[in-house]
């Protein structure tokens, strides 16, 4: 005889109780024929009025990404990057709050928040907004991944007092190794913050030819050529 499926401890310890009362198959002339029979990694235990809600979390950690990409991709930041970041920061918690006071998703610091004019850090996309903001504005002011990771745990002051170097500080060391480690070891700068596209900038007077201007339209210039 098998124990049915998804049974609740309380359940169980009821059923393996009245089981070991039974009496003795033929009034105890003869064995109990039935065995109680459970496969451990068929079965698991589980307290009464208490439901798993790992699929709940997996799917609003889901709608949360998808967010986060799209904040990446108008900041022009590798997604990828982005989601480690956020794991390391608040395991996709949007009600994470640490010691220091950072809040959010990516652990928004109030102060930084105002900073880029953004202060309801509790909400996602606000949290989102300035996260990616910050991160951006980190990759474009040191121009190296590791040492914009270091400023967004450490601080960019941080950064520079030591010579534009990751601090000695354990706790940001260890969140720049475990960041790289989960983006992907040697990603260049490149597939962090891609490049804007180049722009070719002429001087008055230059002489071009018409197979030049054919990836270009010409625009007049809007004070000499205005009306009147």
């Amino acid at each position: 005889m098998r124990a049915p499926t998804d049974l609740p401890a309380q359940a169980l310890a009821v059923a393996l109780i009245a089981l070991a009362s039974l009496p003795a198959w033929g009034g105890g002339r003869e064995a109990n024929p039935y065995r109680l029979a459970i496969d451990p990694g068929e079965y698991r235990l589980q307290a009464p009025g208490r439901q798993p809600a790992q699929p709940a979390r997996r799917g609003a950690q889901g709608r949360l990404a998808e967010m986060a990409h799209r904040h990446a991709k108008a900041r022009g930041l590798d997604p990828a990057l982005v989601d480690a970041v956020i794991q390391a920061e608040s395991a996709y918690r949007p009600e994470a709050v640490s010691p220091k006071g950072a809040v959010g998703l990516m652990q928004v610091m109030p102060d930084t928040g105002r900073r880029f004019g953004i202060r309801d850090l509790e909400d996602p996309e606000a949290n989102l907004k300035a996260g990616t903001t910050y991160l951006g504005y980190l990759l474009d002011l040191f121009g190296d991944l590791s040492l914009a990771l270091a400023a967004y745990n450490a601080g960019e002051g941080a950064v520079m007092r030591h010579g534009n170097r990751i601090p000695p500080y354990p706790e940001t060391r260890a969140y720049v190794r475990g960041i790289l480690s989960a983006y992907g070891p040697g990603r260049p700068m490149a597939s962090a913050r891609p490049p804007p596209a180049a722009r070719r900038l002429y001087l008055p007077g230059t002489w071009l030819e018409r197979r030049d201007l054919s990836p270009y339209r010409l625009r007049r210039d809007p004070w000499r050529d205005a009306p009147g």
